[in-house]
C-alpha cells in the first residue's frame, strides 16, 4: 500500500509500505478520504513538538472509511462499517476529559499527529481512540468526502 510521510518540515515522501498487522484489540481501516487542514499545513512548514526529530510520521486527521478488520477483543464495531475517525485522544482523567473537551487535555494523543494517520490507504486505529470514543459509524447519506470534514464542522 502506499503511505505519505512527513520526515521533517518541507520534506514529504510517498512510500510503499506493508499493510499495517493490528492486535486483538484494534481496528483497520481502509481509508477512503482524508482532507488537509491548517495543522497538517504547518506541521509540513514548522514539525510538531509530538513528532521528534528523527522521526516519520503518517499526517492526517480527519479521515473517513471503512473497516476490514476487526480485533477479536473489539466490541461494537464490524467489517464493512463505514466510520469517521476524530484526532484527540485525550487521556481519561483530567479535569478538561472528565468535561468532555479531550481537545483541551494536556496529555493528549492524537492521530495524524503523535500516531500514524489518515494519508495512508489503511490506517490502523489503536485501542486508545477506541476506547476514547473516537470511531463513529456514517449514515449511508453522508459521504466519505463529507465525513472527513465532519471534524471541524
Amino acid at each position: 500500500m502506499k503511505a505519505c510521510y512527513f520526515y521533517e518540515p518541507g520534506k514529504i515522501k510517498i512510500e510503499e509500505v506493508e499493510i499495517p498487522q493490528i492486535s486483538d484489540n484494534e481496528l483497520l481501516i481502509k481509508v477512503k478520504a482524508t482532507s488537509i487542514c491548517g495543522t497538517d499545513m504547518r506541521i509540513f512548514n514548522n514539525g510538531h513538538f509530538k513528532i521528534k526529530s528523527g522521526e516519520k510520521r503518517v499526517l492526517g486527521h480527519e479521515i473517513a472509511g471503512e473497516i476490514v478488520k476487526v480485533g477479536n477483543a473489539v466490541k461494537g464495531f464490524k467489517e464493512g462499517m463505514r466510520v469517521s475517525v476524530t484526532t484527540n485522544i485525550g487521556c481519561g482523567v483530567c479535569e478538561f476529559c472528565r468535561d468532555g473537551y479531550n481537545n483541551m487535555c494536556p496529555d493528549y494523543e492524537a492521530l495524524g499527529i503523535s500516531i500514524n494517520g489518515g494519508f495512508q490507504e489503511y490506517m490502523r486505529v489503536p485501542q486508545i481512540a477506541i476506547k476514547g470514543g473516537n470511531i463513529f459509524a456514517l449514515p449511508d447519506n453522508i459521504s466519505y468526502e463529507e465525513a472527513a470534514i465532519i471534524e471541524p464542522m
